[in-house]
Order: C-alpha cells, then sequence, then structure tokens
C-alpha cells in the first residue's frame, strides 16, 4: 500500500488534471478498510476516519477531473465513492452514487456489484441478487461469485440454496486471492452443509486444504463435524486448529472457531478468541459474541471493561448499554445513572431508558429520576416483557396509577401465551382492585364483558364488547359492528338477546351476568393459570367441594400444604439458628427464595438470629 500511494504521488505530481490517480487513492483507502475488516491491519478509529474522508475526497476529485476522460473514468469513480459510502455506513449516498455510475456503465461488473451492494445495504434483497446475477453472468470472477452466493443462500428461497452451493464451488479455490480463499472455503462448506450434502462437503474440504492455511482447514473440518452431529469429533479438531492459530489468521477462521467452542459449551474457550478480535477493533465483529461468552463466565470484569472501550469508540447502540447497566448497577450505581442520563440526552424519546432511570431511582431512593406517567412509559407494543412488573410499579406510584390495571391487560392481550403476563395482570389487580364496589355493571355498554346461556341447551357463553377491528379469540372479544354487540347494547341481566338470527329458528340466549372486561379476565387468569402453564405458575387452583360436601378433599389438600411448608420453614430456621447453614442464599434457596427475601424473613420472625460476619 505504501508503495503504491508513493507512485500515486508522483503521478499526480506529473499530471495534475489527470482523474486517475485521484481514483487509484480512492482504492488505496478501500483496500485499507477491507485489509481492517479481515483483521489483516488495525487502524485506531480517528485514523480510520480519516481514510474514509480521504478516499471519499479523492473519489469526487476524480470525477470531478474525469468530465473530460469519458463515461467509463466517471463511473469508475462513482462505484469508487460509492463503496467508501458503503463502508462508513451511509446506504442512502451509496445508492445515489452507484444509480449514477450505472447510467454511465450499465454493463460494467464493478458498477452492477456496487449497484447489487447499495441495495442490499437498503434491505432490497431481491433487487440485489438481480445485479448480481447480471455481475456473475457476464464475469464470475470471485468477488461477484461470492456476492451472488451468500445473497442467495441468505434469501434462501425455492432453489437458491442450491445455486449458491453451485455458484462457489465453481471458483477454483486455488486461482483467488489470500483473502478471498477463507471466505470462499468457509462459506461453500457452510453452503454445503446448510443442503446436508455431508459427502460433498467432506470432498470439497478435502480440496480445498491443500491451499488453505493449517488452522483454517482444521476448522472447517471441525465445523463440518459439528453440523453432522459428531460433536466430539469436531472438539478435537477444533482444539488442534487452536493450537495451529497464528499472529496472521484471518479473523473469519478466529471467529468461526470461537463460534464453534461456544456451540460446544467450552465458553472458556471462545472468550480469549473473541478478546483478541474486540481488541483488533475489526469493524465486522459484533463485541456483543465476547459480551456474552463472558456473561457466561461470570466475568463481569471482562463485560465492563469492554463497555468501557465501546464508549471510548463512539455511540453505543441501547441494546449494550442496557446490558452494560444491568452490570454496572451492581458495582457503581452512579455510573449506570450517569451511562443512562448520557444516553437519554442524546435519545430524549426514548422511553426504555427512562423506564431504567425511574427503576434505579425507585431502588436507589432518587425521585428525580422517576418518570411516572403513562406518556413517559414505552406503549404496550414495544415493551419487552422483562420490563412489564417494573413498568406497573413504576405507573402505580404517578399521576396514571389508575390506568395501571389497563395497561396490564392490554399487554396481556398482545402476549396471552406468556404465563409472566397473566401473573402481572393478576397481581396489578390484587393491588390495585376497588374492593368497596360490586363489580356487577347493571347494564351492558362498550367495555362490558357478558355472561350468557343459550336457551334450550344451557350453554355458557361470554362476549367482551372490544373497540378493536381485530378481536382476540382467547378474550372472547366482538367488534363495535358485529350484530351480537348491537344485540347486547343496553340489555340488563335477564334480558334475552338473539344471537344468530336465522330462516328457520333463531339462537337466543339469556344474559346471567354483567361485568367489567378486566373483571372476567381476572377471574379467567386466576381460575385457569396452572392449566395453560403447569405447576411453575404462581397459584394453583384446587378444588374445594360444596358447602354440604361431608368430604372435602381439595381442602385437606390446601392444609396439608400449608402444614408441610409451615414445618419446613420451622426447620430451616432452627438449621440455620443452631447449625452450619450459614449463608442466607442457601437459606432461601431451600424456600425458593432469593437472599435478600431470606433476610427479611428471618428479620420479621421473632427469636431468629441473622448472622455476620466482619469479613476477616
Amino acid at each position: 500500500m505504501e508503495r503504491a500511494e508513493t507512485l500515486i504521488a508522483a503521478a499526480k505530481k506529473s499530471e495534475p488534471k489527470w482523474g486517475q490517480p485521484w481514483n487509484l487513492t480512492a482504492q488505496v483507502a478501500i483496500g485499507k478498510l477491507l485489509e481492517e475488516n479481515s483483521g489483516m491491519r488495525q487502524i485506531d478509529p480517528a485514523d480510520r476516519a480519516s481514510i474514509l474522508k480521504a478516499g471519499i475526497e479523492a473519489a469526487t476529485k476524480g470525477l470531478e477531473l474525469s468530465e473530460k476522460e469519458g463515461p467509463w473514468e466517471k463511473a469508475e469513480a462513482l462505484s469508487h465513492r460509492c463503496q467508501l459510502h458503503l463502508l462508513s455506513n451511509h446506504f442512502e449516498k451509496a445508492a445515489a452514487d452507484a444509480e449514477q455510475a450505472y447510467l454511465l456503465q450499465s454493463d460494467d461488473v464493478g458498477v452492477l456489484l456496487m449497484m447489487a451492494q447499495s441495495q442490499l445495504s437498503l434491505g432490497a434483497l431481491d433487487k440485489g441478487i438481480e445485479y448480481l446475477a447480471k455481475a456473475y453472468k457476464k464475469e464470475p470472477r470471485p468477488d461477484a461469485a461470492i456476492s451472488y452466493s451468500r445473497a442467495l443462500a441468505q434469501r434462501n428461497k425455492g432453489s437458491d440454496l442450491q445455486k449458491a452451493a453451485e455458484v462457489i464451488v465453481s471458483l477454483d479455490i486455488a486461482t483467488v486471492p489470500r483473502l478471498f480463499k477463507t471466505i470462499v472455503g468457509m462459506h461453500a462448506v457452510v453452503t454445503l452443509c446448510q443442503l446436508a450434502n455431508w459427502s460433498e462437503a467432506a470432498a470439497y474440504l478435502e480440496r480445498a486444504r491443500a491451499v488453505l492455511d493449517k488452522s483454517t482447514g482444521l476448522t472447517l473440518a471441525a465445523g463440518l463435524e459439528h453440523r453432522k452431529g459428531n460433536n466430539d469429533a469436531a472438539r478435537v479438531l477444533a482444539l488442534e486448529a487452536k493450537e495451529h492459530l497464528e499472529e496472521d489468521t484471518l479473523a473469519l477462521t478466529k471467529e468461526l472457531l470461537a463460534q464453534l467452542f461456544v456451540n460446544f459449551g467450552d465458553v472458556a474457550d471462545a472468550v480469549d478468541l473473541l478478546q483478541e478480535l474486540f481488541d483488533k477493533r475489526i469493524p465486522t465483529f459484533d463485541p456483543r459474541q465476547l459480551l456474552m461468552c463472558a456473561y457466561r463466565l461470570n466475568d463481569h470484569k471482562r463485560i465492563l471493561n469492554a463497555c468501557e472501550e465501546l464508549h471510548k469508540r463512539g455511540p453505543v447502540p441501547w441494546d449494550v448499554l442496557e446490558f452494560e447497566v444491568q452490570i454496572l448497577e451492581q458495582y457503581d450505581s452512579k455510573k449506570a445513572v450517569a451511562r443512562l442520563q448520557a444516553f437519554v440526552a442524546e435519545h430524549p424519546d426514548h422511553k426504555l431508558a427512562l423506564l431504567r432511570l425511574s427503576a434505579i431511582g425507585i431502588k436507589q431512593n432518587i425521585p428525580e429520576l422517576i418518570r411516572s406517567s403513562l406518556a413517559d412509559l414505552p406503549v404496550v407494543d414495544e415493551l419487552p416483557i422483562e420490563y412489564l412488573m417494573p413498568t406497573l410499579g413504576i405507573l402505580r406510584r404517578g399521576q396514571d396509577s389508575e390506568k395501571a390495571i389497563d395497561y396490564a391487560y392490554r399487554f396481556l392481550r398482545g402476549h396471552f401465551d406468556r404465563r409472566e403476563a397473566h401473573e402481572a395482570f393478576i397481581q396489578i389487580v390484587i393491588s390495585r382492585a376497588d374492593r368497596e364496589t360490586e363489580p356487577d355493571l347493571p347494564t351492558v355498554l362498550p367495555g362490558s364483558a357478558v355472561y350468557l346461556e343459550e336457551k334450550f341447551t344451557g350453554q355458557p357463553r361470554w362476549f367482551v364488547l372490544e373497540d378493536t377491528e381485530t378481536p382476540v379469540a382467547a378474550f372472547e372479544e366482538i367488534t363495535p359492528k358485529d350484530p351480537k354487540t348491537l344485540a347486547l347494547l343496553g340489555k340488563k341481566v335477564g334480558d334475552n338477546v338473539v344471537l344468530v338470527s336465522a330462516s328457520m329458528a333463531n339462537r337466543e340466549a339469556t344474559i346471567k351476568k354483567i361485568i367489567p372486561k378486566y373483571v372476567r379476565r381476572f377471574q379467567d387468569c386466576m381460575s385457569e393459570i396452572d392449566m395453560r402453564f403447569g405447576p411453575s405458575s404462581m397459584i394453583q387452583s384446587v378444588p374445594m367441594g360444596g358447602d354440604a360436601d361431608i368430604v372435602q378433599p381439595g381442602l385437606v389438600a390446601l392444609m396439608t400444604s400449608v402444614r408441610e411448608r409451615a414445618e419446613l420453614v420451622a426447620k430451616l430456621r432452627k438449621t440455620y439458628a443452631e447449625e452450619n447453614l450459614s449463608t442466607l442464599h442457601l437459606y432461601g434457596a431451600n424456600l425458593s427464595r432469593n437472599a435478600y427475601e431470606s433476610l427479611h424473613d428471618l428479620a420479621v420472625t421473632d427469636g431468629t438470629p441473622i448472622k455476620c460476619t466482619s469479613g476477616d
């Protein structure tokens, strides 16, 4: 690269109005950045920005000077600038340059590839594949073949995967440049494995290993055995591959090897490889891989160090910051707050960040952090389920506390298959319910839940009058335009209603009960939660029998369960006080509780000491 730059500088000096040296300057910038992406070159973030800026300026200068030279030279400059925009994630600008180049040279392979890459970057996969097919048909060179095969494998419709395999396997891996050798070999083996074509994958790998470095060949062999289900053989090959890694082994190989170790459960073997890739600041490497590995190893120090480095490199995406904060809260809550506040300053409408700050504010008793109005909280459709209980807790504290039940109801409506949503709705109703007012309604109104029994058959039916165009069957909803809604509105208990009008005979029912929809859903959740989610649910229903029944097995089962629990708690308290059950964690584990709940239980129990230590 350095020798090329010297020659280019000389050409610029001798021919200052020639556009080609400027185009070559842009090409050199592209080459450096591609080497960085592969792990062959390490570039500081500031230097990377300078290389991108200088490359784009060189391509623009080349474009200006090529006005007198013809369409090919202009298209070349536009293609180079397009690729630099892609490398800087300016996809709209890249697409604009590619389209201009295409108008000038629509049959040039390089231009077709840039059109394809710009379309792929915008998410237009089908359109990108069209341009890749044209480029590959015109000249099946390595970059066209790799891009075309990868895009087909990504789309994976119909015969795409078979075509992807044919394209990549047809390349002679022995004749492609070193960087392409690893890419071609890896993609070919992975694609053949996706097709479960084990014999062809093995035959291809045997040929490829003759031109691949040893660690890459062994890594691909390990990957093949893993895909075949031979994990013991795969692990042996992976460990051998790790022994043969060298400083200049491409990042692709190291990343695939780390992923294999993770798949085997050998996270400790993966984490150092991922740390190396992270430390090299490779733009295409996803640091989340390192963070998750470290988390599985409970290596909080590595996580916090990596996150600190990511903040130095530039803006950190929300999911990474969120992950960091949950660890950081355990060690430095002030720093966790500062991280969130800095993020909110840049993204003032980010409701999850505000919610996280509010949760810390409640936990740390910092009122100024708490934003508890409904307008400050995420809408139901955007709330991750793990945030549901904190959100309801925050909502209950503010001016919109009366809307907490409706919020939980709407969340349950969209997540009826999740146990956590049922439990949250039950808990919020229990904590917010109006116990002074009878739940029965005098007449049917929008939002009512109506219980009816059909005439003659006595078949029970529930209808919930919901203001929606997309009724949820599990919630027994009917829309405002449903004939049953029109028939029910304004009716009272005891009134008869025509459910279905028919020429032979109408189906009629008698209204037996009218209650708010929230009460109906609460009763349904309470009675059916263990049927839907099994014994792991927070509530277990026990049939008690009638008042006049002499034998009531449900009541016996309930009292037996209470007695057994009381005996277990008493025994644990005695063991904790007198014997060697010395930690709150062990005490809580026996009661399915955590250490904080254990501490509270012991603190409120008369005569039970709490064991302390100075730490010496």
